[in-house]
């Protein structure tokens, strides 16, 4: 068998050079070239400096004065402007070697979705396919701001994320996009029924009668539930140093993600991150970017989506009497779980 190698000199050569050595050959000024092909001197002296392009009309015009076709002078053309693309992006190399490191190259090897042969720009460029941008700053656009408050206009909705996160780490903005994206991948997977509030709300009633479940019960069901309501329930193992073990973001219009770590999974924090994050669902529609304890987050809507969640778990009514009577031992906290049907951890 032939093996054959593609042709990748390290030096360009522009439509306008060849132009030039033909002109010479044929002894034609350029003057009298752009008379011959109506064309200005001015563009002329531009297309053999390399300045400006070989239009296809312009090869046509060519091929009339020169007896060279106009297929040739486009392709000569196309792969000038074609390398001119690659060597610029070889000489941005450096920067995307150096906007690489922030991310956890080794975990994403370990998880199967970024070669370990990857490495400096090679892995940049990894990076950008895993999260489908083209270029360091359109991540920045989509990614970068995750964690800032306020609301985002409809073309940056697929970048509304709420995080419910540790408070003992401080996540850099790649860890947590890594996490996030993971979850995005997994989520684009899952088949959801288009989402429906009123059913999303039932679904989150009736997830409070899981909580003394054993998870091998529990979680099927509960992701069963959510998923007809028209949102992807995924456990995603946490990115390490990412303190992440919650988030929400919304697919689409008709179609939300609510991820949950395996960081934390005691009854309380489980269950308690699941309705914080389905809080923010039903609350705050689907358009707020937020992520708790950063700066920049909206406390306001942090505090509703925590008072949301002890309201599902531990209505006011059942609780206010079990504190007023002050009686926090073990027994006591078995009988009052029993009581209000959740796992006692909660």
């Amino acid at each position: 068998m032939n093996a054959t190698t593609a042709f990748a000199p390290d030096y360009v050569i522009s439509p306008g050079e060849i132009l030039e050595e033909t002109l010479g050959a044929r002894s034609i000024a350029k003057g009298d070239f752009a008379r011959r092909t109506g064309l200005s001197l001015k563009t002329v002296s531009l297309i053999l400096a390399g300045k400006a392009p070989i239009l296809p009309d312009t090869a046509i015009q060519f091929e009339r004065v020169l007896g060279v076709t106009a297929e040739l002078w486009t392709e000569l053309e196309s792969r000038y402007r074609l390398a001119l693309a690659k060597r610029e992006e070889r000489s941005s190399d450096e920067a995307l070697a150096l906007w690489a490191k922030d991310f956890p190259r080794l975990e994403l090897v370990k998880r199967g979705v970024i070669s370990k042969e990857a490495k400096g720009a090679e892995a940049g460029r990894a990076f950008l396919s895993f999260f489908s941008v083209g270029t360091p700053a359109a991540w920045d656009e989509l990614y970068g701001s995750l964690g800032t408050a306020g609301e985002k206009p409809e073309s940056e909705l697929a970048a509304a994320a709420s995080f419910r996160r540790s408070t003992s780490t401080k996540p850099k903005q790649p860890l947590l996009a890594s996490w996030l994206r993971l979850a995005e991948l997994k989520a684009q997977e899952t088949e959801t029924a288009p989402f429906d509030k009123r059913a999303f709300e039932r679904a989150v009633r009736e997830a409070r009668s899981l909580t003394t479940e054993d998870p091998t019960v529990f979680y099927p069901r509960l992701a069963e539930l959510c998923s007809g309501a028209g949102v992807a329930l995924l456990l995603v193992p946490a990115i390490p140093g990412s303190g992440a073990y919650g988030a929400t973001r919304w697919l689409s219009k008709g179609k939300a993600l609510l991820a949950l770590s395996n960081l934390r999974k005691t009854d309380d924090q489980f269950w308690f991150s699941f309705f914080h994050e389905a809080g923010h669902l039903l609350l705050h529609g689907k358009d707020a970017t937020f992520i708790e304890g950063l700066t920049g987050s909206d406390v306001r809507q942090e505090d509703e989506a925590d008072a949301y969640a002890g309201e599902i778990l531990i209505p006011l009514v059942q609780w206010s009497p079990f504190i007023a009577a002050g009686r926090f031992y073990p027994d006591d906290i078995l009988q009052f779980a029993e009581a209000v049907g959740i796992a006692p951890g909660i």
